[in-house]
């Protein structure tokens, strides 16, 4: 039988070190979360590192994680200051990444646009998000944050590092 408790650890130590590869950050795990909880799972040596991060590891699951996970990292993320985000995975499934859109589209730098000829061609419509300072963009397809309208979006590790490089720049 697998000890959850020490399966969340492994998968804690395992994303502070993917995440430390990716961004140059060092994180270690906060474990004041199993005493009192209303803390994120990894504290960043970063200040500036902008999302409070709740990972999860399960057997399997519902896709953009368990309602009750997002709420739990929600209370760390305001007690915090942060963007909330929601890092998961499921057995024999790759890592998943959880953030509002709103954090990708903070800071006043950009703007969004809506592409409607897509829509029309029979293609996905996408926000287009044009950074003033930069030629880069990110394109997200209307179709991965329209979740209830709460606005969030769900990538993978690697696009979640690129977001967090370009709002730390």
């Amino acid at each position: 039988m697998v000890n959850g408790r020490n399966k969340g650890a492994a998968y804690e130590r395992t994303i502070a070190h993917k995440l430390f590869d990716e961004l140059g950050i060092k994180f270690a795990r906060d474990l004041e979360q199993y005493r009192t909880g209303g803390h994120a799972d990894l504290i960043p040596d970063d200040e500036y590192f902008p999302f409070s991060l709740e990972l999860k590891r399960y057997k399997d699951g519902q896709i953009g994680g368990a309602p009750a996970w997002w709420k739990q990292v929600e209370v760390a993320a305001e007690r915090e200051g942060k963007w909330p985000c929601l890092i998961y995975k499921y057995d024999r499934k790759a890592d998943r990444v959880v953030i509002p859109l709103a954090s990708i589209l903070d800071g006043g730098e950009g703007k969004v646009e809506t592409d409607l000829a897509a829509e029309r061609e029979g293609k996905w419509p996408c926000l287009i998000y044009k950074y003033d300072r930069k030629a880069d963009r990110v394109v997200i397809p209307l179709a991965s944050i329209l979740d209830g309208g709460e606005g969030k979006v769900e990538t993978d590790l690697q696009t979640f590092c690129f977001i967090v490089r370009e709002l730390m720049a």
